[in-house]
């Protein structure tokens, strides 16, 4: 039985992060990140909300370090905690150096 929330949704920019995360993970491993859960919205909905492993080293250990460092931080269960787009393509131009 699916428990229901009291969620405030505020759709911002923290979102975008996340999802882009969500995006490079299924495009590196080449699985979705939420199997069992893809024909069952409320369901996907709640294990989001309630899952606190959404990481790059949970999803994909063999991934890089880099690739799981940038991972990590979009995925950050704390929205606040997340990079904004500067600060990842900041992340990202310095690892290429």
């Amino acid at each position: 039985m699916i428990q229901h929330y009291n969620i405030k949704y505020i759709y911002d920019r923290f979102v975008d992060i996340w999802a882009l995360g969500i995006t490079f993970l299924e495009a590196a491993t080449a699985v979705y990140p939420f199997a069992g859960h893809e024909h069952n919205y409320m369901e996907l909905l709640e294990h989001i909300v309630t899952c606190s492993e959404a990481t790059g080293t949970t999803f994909a250990p063999a991934l890089p370090q880099p690739l799981r460092s940038l991972l990590n931080s979009c995925l950050q269960h704390d929205a606040a905690a997340r990079p904004s787009a500067a600060e990842l393509l900041h992340q990202v131009q310095e690892r290429e150096r």
